[in-house]
């Protein structure tokens, strides 16, 4: 709330804005015949304040009797456009619908090869109320890509940026493909600003295409503290370089330290392995976990993962891994669960990794609109002291309702076929920010007896969350949300009388606020458990970092 703003004051070019704005909802609402009489302003008694009045003619509201094509691009039929628009007979006629509809027939035309395309709405007036609306669709000249121009990129590599593109010298003009472009670089993370700008040569059926970026620096160094209701007190340190001798290669080193958990994790990740379309990486880490809290064991774990993926259709990506690590199970209490001192001491795990992942999310931090499904499955063996087959799909969906309106859901599953006995550190664990209104590790198997939560071989659980804005401004981020969450786990893999492990749903619903913070986004929940057993961990108030999909 800006209280030494200045958005009060009289403005004659407000004035006009105002009146352009008037004139736009009106017509997209339908009152073609709408017009602006006058606009008056008086100066009150006080000689400080304005009077502004504006005298408006709306007319009638009509409505569209009929919706007619008339194209002359060939391969293109009235019954394929019609398809494309949402203007239909007995709708309110509105100016904002036309609009959207011309951008949809320009973009299909441009598929078609079509850089410059003639379209013309014309309105004709029956009976009192009712307007008949024609889309005139005239071909234009098919246009050729004759040269493609880089500038501005003093660090970053031309061919960094070009193979991000999905055209090349030669092809054909497509506005569809232009955009697409921009979205790959943008989604690089090594820019501030992209623009692609087309140069027609005159006289010719050829235009030059000018790429045009500004360069973001891509040096990092971090230093955090904090609290989070997962680990505890929290602190960071982070070296990162993401356009490494401008070749788009990453390089980081990070180190974590908090009340119950400290990470290190050297990370190197090539996007244009061998300079074909194939990411690869590789982190080398070092975490140690303190889950005395919730199970009476410290857990440590050292090793490495190799990692490769790569596009295999539009937004479809395959990854492949290998991960060779040892964990060790150890500073386990006299008063903690048998089942899990049974498990103390340490074991090498080999996992093959192998994973399918469809994208269409509209951001990767703050996502509003899309979906995106990834389905992983890991073979736990090939050496080492483990072997098992563990499968886990999750679906993340974004639904904008209207302005500032987003719906979220969240589906996860998992599934462990064991063929050894599976160890208590490559079981599942749900986190109270995968099951709010529960604490960490707060439902599943439990040791009655302790009160150790012991993991299991199975779990799902959906998420849904509806944020909104609550009057604050745009530029804070702050909004809020309610959200109700069901799912559970079970089927641990020790076995005794004081072992309650039941199947049985748990459910929670709250409110809360969402903040997109410079750090990512912060969230913070009121929550109620509506579906418990009596062994189970509640919490009323918790609030998470990051994303939970």
């Amino acid at each position: 709330y800006e209280f030494w703003g200045t958005n009060d004051r009289f403005d004659k070019d407000r004035i006009n804005y105002d009146k352009d704005l008037l004139k736009k909802y009106y017509f997209d609402n339908g009152y073609i015949d709408f017009e602006i009489v006058s606009v008056n302003s008086s100066l009150v008694d006080n000689r400080k304040d304005f009077i502004v009045n504006f005298t408006i003619f709306e007319g009638k509201r009509y409505k569209i009797t009929n919706v007619k094509f008339n194209a002359s691009i060939r391969n293109l039929s009235s019954i394929k456009i019609k398809d494309l628009v949402d203007v239909d007979k007995g709708d309110w006629f509105s100016s904002k619908e036309l609009d959207d509809a011309i951008k949809k027939i320009t973009d299909e035309t441009s598929k078609m090869g079509y850089a410059f395309v003639d379209i013309s709405p014309r309105i004709k007036k029956i009976g009192d109320n009712k307007v008949e609306v024609t889309f005139e669709i005239q071909e234009g000249t098919k246009i050729f890509i004759d040269r493609i121009n880089i500038s501005g990129n003093v660090k970053t590599n031309d061919d960094v940026i070009r193979r991000e593109l999905t055209f090349v010298e030669g092809d054909a003009y497509n506005s569809s493909k232009i955009k697409e472009s921009e979205r790959h670089i943008r989604g690089t993370g090594l820019f501030d600003n992209i623009e692609i700008k087309i140069d027609e040569m005159v006289g010719t059926n050829k235009t030059e295409v000018d790429v045009g970026v500004t360069e973001r620096s891509t040096g990092q160094f971090t230093v955090g503290a904090g609290f989070s209701s997962l680990d505890g007190a929290i602190g960071s340190i982070g070296i990162k370089e993401s356009n490494l001798f401008g070749e788009a290669k990453e390089l980081s080193l990070n180190l974590g330290l908090s009340t119950r958990k400290s990470e290190i994790d050297l990370s190197f990740t090539d996007p244009y392995f061998l300079n074909k379309d194939l990411a690869a990486g590789i982190d080398i880490f070092n975490i140690r976990r303190n889950q005395k809290t919730y199970s009476g064991y410290k857990h440590n774990i050292i090793g490495f993962k190799l990692r490769t993926g790569f596009e295999i259709i539009d937004n479809l990506r395959y990854f492949s891994s290998y991960t060779l690590k040892r964990d060790k199970i150890h500073d386990i209490d006299n008063d903690t669960s048998i089942y899990i001192q049974a498990q103390e001491g340490k074991r090498v795990t080999s996992v093959i990794g192998q994973a399918l992942q469809y994208d269409e999310l509209n951001d990767r931090i703050n996502p509003t609109d899309g979906y995106r499904v990834r389905f992983d499955v890991d073979y736990f063996g090939l050496g080492g002291d483990s072997e098992h087959i563990l499968t886990e799909l999750k679906i993340a969906n974004f639904l904008r309702i209207t302005d500032g309106v987003i719906l979220g859901n969240f589906l996860e599953g998992g599934y462990i076929a064991s063929i050894k006995e599976v160890k208590i550190n490559d079981l599942f664990f749900l986190n109270g920010d995968q099951l709010r209104g529960f604490k960490n590790l707060g439902v599943g198997p439990r040791d009655s007896s302790t009160s150790d939560s012991l993991g299991g071989e199975v779990y799902y659980v959906n998420r849904n969350e509806l944020t909104f804005p609550i009057g604050l401004p745009d530029d804070l981020g702050i909004g809020g949300l309610i959200f109700a969450d069901i799912g559970t786990v079970y089927n641990t893999s020790s076995s005794g009388s004081n072992i309650r492990d039941e199947s049985s749903l748990r459910a929670s619903a709250g409110i809360g606020l969402s903040w997109l913070s410079p750090f990512g986004p912060v969230k913070f929940y009121l929550s109620k458990a509506i579906l418990k057993e009596n062994y189970d961990k509640k919490e009323i108030f918790r609030f998470s970092f990051g994303t939970t999909y």
